[in-house]
């Protein structure tokens, strides 16, 4: 069977808007939830996930299946099974007559919801992670090319981290694409090869991040008591000097320049130097110095 699976949102808006493609219906996920009319709200205060009430701000799942299949005139057929045996049984009997199936399956391992709630739509090609006892399972359905991680980490425990950071290299090395979004960024210094870096929309930087982080070996970061004037006219002679929003400078140094003479100059113009640093770098240096050290929603 030649099945492609395409999933960036909720369940089960992914999983029917996939099982209609595969039939020739150009729908994207957007449109089916649309099409399903699946914008709703509930406010379940007696359900509590982690201790809070339940709130919800689509329609329940078997809702819009129905409707955006309703929509294109297919009819959905719903089974359910007792044990992952049976439903494994059929889902292999359906699949050898050469149809597609979509498994909402109680538990598919989300981390952040309790044992007892998690859910998930699946249509074969699904990144899968979550508990088994007291260890973290990743699984792969199948294997594609292409892997999209929009902050994974969020809201599991430090050991379990650990261990989807393991995951994701070790899927890197078996040859498979991975995307991977983050706003720790730690996490893209362990495990990226290649980094963008984005503020607002735009991609500021992009290059190797050995490059990346090379670039600090050329830089200075100094911060001074003396007016920010003068002590940018003196610095100018070594290279590219820029006041950061914070009072910190940041100074490029020109290739025959040394921190050692930067810092004589300092000394004999009066200058007093109140902290210094060279040769370290890291990304989030870099991506302060490349926002001029904004908040994201200013």
């Amino acid at each position: 069977m030649n099945y492609q699976h395409q999933h960036a949102a909720h369940c089960e808006s992914g999983t029917i808007a996939n099982l209609l493609r595969h039939h020739g219906a150009a729908v994207s996920e957007p449109l089916a939830f649309g099409i399903a009319a699946g914008l709703s709200f509930a406010y379940l205060p007696f359900v509590r996930i982690n201790g809070l009430p339940l709130i919800a701000y689509r329609s329940l799942p078997r809702s819009i299946l129905r409707g955006t299949g309703q929509a294109f005139g297919t009819r959905l057929r719903f089974e359910t099974f007792r044990t992952p045996e049976a439903g494994q049984r059929r889902l292999d009997e359906l699949l050898a007559q050469g149809k597609v199936v979509g498994a909402q399956t109680s538990v598919f391992w989300l981390p952040y919801f309790p044992e007892t709630m998690r859910f998930h739509f699946n249509a074969h090609n699904l990144l899968v992670y979550g508990k088994e006892g007291d260890d973290l399972a990743i699984a792969l359905l199948p294997e594609p090319e292409l892997v999209l991680l929009d902050e994974p980490t969020v809201g599991v425990d430090p050991q379990s981290r650990a261990f989807l950071l393991d995951a994701v290299k070790s899927l890197a090395q078996a040859g498979t694409t991975v995307l991977y979004t983050s706003h720790y960024i730690e996490e893209i210094e362990a495990i990226a090869d290649d980094v963008a870096i984005l503020n607002h929309g735009q991609v500021l930087r992009a290059a190797p991040l050995s490059e990346l982080l090379a670039e600090g070996g050329a830089q200075m970061s100094l911060r001074l008591a003396a007016p920010a004037e003068a002590t940018l006219a003196l610095l100018a002679g070594f290279g590219e000097a820029r006041l950061l929003a914070d009072g910190e400078i940041q100074l490029a140094l020109a290739p025959a320049a040394t921190p050692a003479a930067v810092l004589q100059a300092l000394e004999t113009a009066g200058l007093p130097l109140q902290a210094a640093r060279y040769g370290s770098h890291d990304l989030e240096r870099l991506f302060m110095q490349l926002t001029h050290r904004t908040l994201r929603d200013e």
